[in-house]
């Protein structure tokens, strides 16, 4: 069985055989280290994230913010450009970039409602259909998440 980082290093190369370069590859990977996916903590309690490290928040939204826009935006603006698409029923359309700016004002905890994720929301409720942003908010308080948990197993993505 492969390790989270022999997989994120062989998830990377995917299309170079073809001569074709990741436009979100390297953000992911980057992303992944940023947050300690690949070396999972190896036991420690050490946490990514420390309540009230505003600068390291920071960070981790805005490399999240960076790797979104290069999968959700950047790469199917190349998949349509390369006509992947042309003979298909519905063509995939980019997040709006209003949309993923949502991802780096996300926070957690307690706060104003626009700035909270879908879930954390007082009138959450879990038949509501997201907009967009909902959604982009909601991934961005995921990596938040895995970056202050300590001795959780290491998601995969």
């Amino acid at each position: 069985q492969e390790s989270n980082g022999t997989a994120a290093a062989a998830a990377a190369t995917d299309g170079q055989e073809s001569g074709e370069k990741s436009t979100y590859m390297d953000l992911i990977v980057g992303l992944r280290s940023l947050l300690g996916v690949d070396n999972a903590n190896e036991g420690d309690e050490k946490k990514v994230l420390e309540s009230g490290d505003d600068a390291k928040r920071k960070e981790v939204l805005s490399k999240a913010h960076e790797s979104l826009t290069a999968l959700f935006v950047t790469e199917i603006e190349k998949q349509i450009g390369m006509d992947r698409y042309k003979t298909a029923e519905k063509v995939p359309v980019p997040v709006s970039l209003d949309d993923l700016a949502k991802c780096t004002t996300t926070i957690t905890g307690e706060g104003e409602d626009h700035l909270l994720p879908p879930t954390e929301r007082k009138d959450y409720a879990p038949t509501q259909i997201w907009s967009p942003s909902d959604c982009i908010q909601e991934l961005a308080s995921c990596f938040l998440d895995v970056a202050t948990s300590a001795n959780q197993p290491p998601p995969e993505f």
